[in-house]
């Protein structure tokens, strides 16, 4: 059983009076050296994770050019929480972000989603030296639908040079200068007729974008990872009760940040019940389910409960998922789960089998929460 992410905020400080946090070793993720600056010497650049944990999609940019009168690195650019993208070791796969040198001095800054929710998505970011400061080259974006395969859609900007194609055709445009600390991806409305480009010119300007597919699918990557990170911590983890909300029900709850998450049931040994998660207060995401047991003579509540925790516990832990299926032996009966769909639109059940005959089951579904 079971249950977005907003990258905003940049910093920029200028060549060589730029100031750094300090940078624990273990938080680079990845690096690439080249010639940012064209005087024939290496630079560098970093991506660095974040300290909380909690906010491991949210990855830091830095880099340093080499000192004019000494062989040293100096600090020129700190973007914090710029990229997107998965770095803890046990992460998703295919949603690891890439950084390398292109070309004679350009970076590339690569970040994706090819693991969760039907939108899958690819993006480049390419950033320059020019006149002192870096600003973006080129932006590429590729999206493309699991299950419409007409739905996809591509995105070419080279900004210094004012061209832009959607999906192959060229689209009218000017060549601008736009610095990495000006450059917000989440303020592109990829879903524009003509891939117009909305961007940050101030900051603290508030723009409001519409969802795309890469937008959706970093919000159904974050959203997974709440309702496991909630799930863990509720009933499998033997979570605090909450005070019932409705008359007879039984409640467990659980909140990080904005995310808040709460479990509530009624009934015992048969039982039906709802999962929600809020985020910023609106509700986003639900689930219905309904178990009972079919054969009291072969487990009860107690062994019922026993069973689903052990098997839960395990795929919280290892498998860091809620759905895609589980198999599970255990002393009191053998579980299995099994499920259609992703986190934005899902069904399935769970059963366990004593002596090869069901002894307990449950159906559940469910999904995002549209007005």
């Amino acid at each position: 059983m079971f249950k977005f992410v907003l990258i905003a905020g940049l910093a920029l400080s200028t060549a060589f009076t730029a100031r750094a946090e300090q940078i624990d070793p273990a938080r680079i993720v990845d690096a690439a050296t080249g010639d940012w600056d064209g005087d024939g010497r290496v630079d560098l650049a970093m991506f660095v994770a974040p300290v909380d944990k909690a906010n491991d999609d949210q990855i830091s940019i830095y880099i340093y050019l080499r000192d004019s009168d000494h062989e040293l690195l100096r600090l020129s650019l700190s973007a914090p929480n710029k990229i997107w993208g998965s770095t803890s070791a046990d992460g998703v796969f295919g949603q690891e972000p890439s950084l390398k040198a292109v070309g004679k001095s350009s970076i590339a800054i690569h970040s994706q989603n090819s693991a969760i929710g039907r939108d899958r998505w690819d993006q480049t970011l390419t950033v320059a030296y020019r006149n002192k400061q870096f600003v973006v080259a080129g932006y590429t974006y590729n999206h493309y639908d699991t299950l419409d395969p007409n739905a996809g859609s591509s995105c070419d900007y080279n900004a210094l040079a004012g061209k832009l194609q959607k999906n192959g055709k060229d689209v009218k445009t000017e060549p601008r200068v736009i610095p990495i600390a000006q450059w917000n991806d989440e303020a592109i409305d990829l879903r524009a007729i003509a891939f117009v480009l909305i961007l940050f010119f101030t900051i603290g300007t508030v723009v409001e974008t519409l969802p795309s597919g890469r937008r959706q699918a970093m919000n159904i990557a974050a959203l997974n990872s709440f309702i496991v990170e909630a799930k863990a911590n509720t009933y499998v983890g033997g979570g605090t009760p909450s005070p019932a909300c409705r008359t007879g029900s039984h409640d467990i709850g659980y909140q990080r940040g904005g995310w808040r998450y709460l479990d509530s049931y009624f009934g015992g040994t048969d039982f039906a019940g709802q999962e929600v998660v809020w985020l910023d207060g609106e509700p986003i995401w639900a689930m219905n389910y309904f178990g009972r047991i079919v054969e009291h003579a072969l487990i009860d509540g107690e062994r019922a409960g026993t069973v689903i925790k052990a098997a839960l516990s395990k795929m919280y832990a290892e498998y860091r998922r809620f759905l895609g299926g589980m198999e599970f032996e255990h002393a009191f009966g053998f579980y299995a789960d099994q499920s259609t769909g992703d986190c934005s639109h899902f069904s399935g059940r769970e059963v366990i089998v004593v002596n090869e005959r069901r002894a307990y089951e449950l159906d559940y579904r469910g999904g995002l929460i549209h007005r």
